[in-house]
Order: structure tokens, then C-alpha cells, then sequence
């Protein structure tokens, strides 16, 4: 399987998430890690909120108080 493959991608990005789960980031760090992606906005806000391991009012929560 080629390196640059998508499911070589899949693979790596859910590699990332298990790893930064147990490193319990932030909101804002979350969605710094996703916007390096290049993701779209709502794929990225998806993606953080499962990195960060918040439920959807925690994370946009922590993101309006200034947090995380």
C-alpha cells in the first residue's frame, strides 16, 4: 500500500486520535491540530471535537469562554 494512500491517511489520522485522546487537549488545541489538515470547516470542527474527546456542548463551550 502506497504511503500517501487514503487509507494510509485514514489509518494515520486515527492513530492521532487515540494518541491525543488520552492527552486530553483542549478545544482550541484541538482545532489548531485540525485546521493543519486543511480541512473543510465543518470536517474540521468534527474532527477536533473527536480529537479533543469533548461532546458537542464541551467543546463549543470551551471555545466561547476562551479555554482549551
Amino acid at each position: 500500500m502506497a504511503r500517501g494512500s487514503r487509507s494510509s491517511l485514514r489509518r494515520r489520522e486515527r492513530r492521532t486520535v487515540i494518541e491525543t485522546k488520552t492527552a486530553g487537549l483542549g478545544a482550541r488545541d484541538a482545532l489548531d491540530m485540525a485546521d493543519a489538515l486543511d480541512l473543510p470547516d465543518g470536517a474540521a470542527f468534527a474532527y477536533a471535537m473527536e480529537v479533543s474527546g469533548l461532546d458537542h456542548d464541551d467543546f463549543f463551550g470551551q471555545l466561547a469562554m476562551g479555554r482549551g
